[in-house]
């Protein structure tokens, strides 16, 4: 069974370890105001860490919990009624003995961009230092060991805004450009095809995970142009379902 996922503010999880449970349904609302625990699948996190903790300046936890190990039931059920997404609730205190793993989370924790734009928001923890994820990340050479169907890129000119990338993939070629860089912090990257612009904006932070300084690694692909509404989701759709792992394939380039 997969992992789930609940963030986690250190003071709640220090309660948490004394007495052997932890109590806490959400920001601001203990377990004994809700009916359950709020939590989240692998690639939800990044999205409730986006909206409710965008103006948090401290530290935040991040809970790696078996649900095999809980005493308390687990129920999927709808958390955003616009959009009708299922969140994992847990009908009771999550064990500490259940948490397999607390990553620590540094600030900062906002992300702007435009949600109706967005395709997906992914992320991961990965157990390498900022600067060794980022210069994977801008590795182009060897960049087809994690990107899905894509066999080499070739940039024109060292890594920085306006560098044009040339992917070679199994459905033919496409060119990209390089729109935004901050070292260690921020790669984005834009492509146009069809009436349609797809951004993929990779943000690196600082981590602190299993004894070990780490990277959190969140990707943002959002989609918009001036193709016809219904294009426009279908891409969105499209990006979303092929971009969603994307973090997680380059923490497996790094750790395998």
């Amino acid at each position: 069974m997969e992992l789930i996922y609940h963030l986690a503010e250190p003071q709640h999880w220090a309660t948490a370890e004394t007495i052997g449970r932890y109590e806490q349904s959400t920001k601001g609302v203990p377990l004994a105001a809700a009916d359950f625990v709020h939590a989240a699948d692998a690639d939800q996190w990044p999205t409730v860490r986006q909206r409710f903790y965008s103006d948090y300046e401290q530290d935040l936890f991040l809970l790696a919990i078996d649900p095999r190990r809980l005493d308390a039931e687990v129920k999927r059920e709808v958390g955003d009624p616009e959009t009708g997404e299922q969140f994992p609730h847990i009908y009771g205190p999550i064990d500490v003995d259940a948490v397999q793993t607390v990553h620590t989370l540094h600030p900062t924790h906002d992300l702007p961009h435009d949600d109706a734009k967005t395709a997906s928001r992914s992320a991961v923890v990965i157990p390498n230092d900022v600067g060794t994820v980022w210069e994977t990340l801008i590795d182009w050479q060897r960049a087809g060991r994690w990107l899905p169907g894509v066999n080499t890129i070739t940039a024109d000119g060292p890594t920085a805004v306006g560098t044009r990338l040339t992917y070679l993939t199994t459905d033919g070629a496409f060119v990209s450009t390089v729109t935004a860089v901050d070292r260690g912090s921020l790669l984005q990257i834009r492509s146009e095809r069809d009436d349609i612009t797809a951004t993929h904006s990779f943000h690196l932070g600082r981590a602190f995970s299993e004894g070990r300084t780490a990277t959190v690694l969140t990707l943002v692909a959002e989609v918009d142009g001036t193709a016809s509404e219904a294009a426009l989701a279908q891409a969105r759709a499209d990006v979303g379902s092929a971009d969603r792992r994307l973090p997680e394939l380059l923490r497996g380039a790094l750790t395998d």
